[in-house]
């Protein structure tokens, strides 16, 4: 918001983040709890997407594509497809950003109704009407919060953002 204040018309891009899948990496994503490496790079590069929206973001990317030709230095192994000479696989990275593209699908971001500092809550609005939320616990932490309108006014989140239509 601040750009749009101060310097209106002008487009802010957040680009080339990502996190390394490699541990060779000095920053790599590190597993925690039942979630590998793998798993906790589609789970931060998700979230930060949804963040980078909720912050005014207009154009936002990840670095890279593809893994670099060696995969173990800094930003080598943050591709959502592995290099070239592992054939191109794709991550599980990958198939959590296909997942992300299809549920913000025809959403528009409204606000930040977090209630908690463990827990972020993102208010979408469906252009056909109705809203949907995104949904998860920072820490990556199973809990169980209240939240009206849902089937028994409460949510059970865990490190993946969970969309839930209200």
């Amino acid at each position: 918001s601040w750009c749009k204040s101060n310097i209106p018309g002008t487009t802010f891009w957040l680009s080339e983040f990502g996190y390394d899948t490699s541990p060779n990496s000095p920053q790599h994503a590190v597993a925690f709890g039942p979630y590998s490496i793998q798993t906790v790079q589609g789970m931060w590069l998700v979230r930060s997407y949804i963040e980078a929206i909720a912050a005014g973001v207009d154009v936002c990317f990840a670095y890279n594509l593809c893994d670099e030709q060696d995969p173990n230095g800094l930003f080598g192994s943050c591709g959502l497809v592995t290099n070239e000479m592992s054939g191109f696989n794709k991550k599980e990275s990958w198939f959590q950003m296909k997942i992300l593209a299809d549920k913000l699908n025809g959403l528009t971001f409204e606000k930040d109704i977090s209630t908690a500092p463990d827990v972020r809550i993102y208010q979408f609005k469906r252009s056909g009407g109705g809203t949907t939320i995104a949904i998860w616990s920072v820490d990556g932490r199973i809990r169980t919060i209240p939240f009206s309108g849902v089937p028994n006014n409460q949510i059970t989140v865990e490190g993946w953002p969970k969309f839930v239509p209200l």
